[in-house]
């Protein structure tokens, strides 16, 4: 397993993140499934890689695959 290089600025990492407004169990299951599993499979990591962390949206969550689809085909 891999940690997510963008771990320690993401707010899908930060529990105390109010944008995200989710219990620790969902935090947790964000850091096992993406953070600390499989990096390249987080919405959020794909976005950043494909069109940079300026089109990134604060709010878009790890499992949001077609909303990162839609942000990186408008880019």
């Amino acid at each position: 397993m891999t940690q997510c290089i963008y771990f320690d600025n993401c707010p899908a990492n930060l529990d105390v993140d109010s944008r995200l407004e989710k219990p620790m169990s969902v935090i947790e299951y964000y850091h096992r499934t993406y953070c600390h599993g499989n990096p390249s499979n987080c919405a959020r990591f794909k976005v950043r890689e494909s069109v940079g962390k300026e089109e990134l949206p604060s709010d878009l969550l790890p499992y949001q695959q077609e909303r990162a689809e839609q942000i990186i085909n408008n880019n």
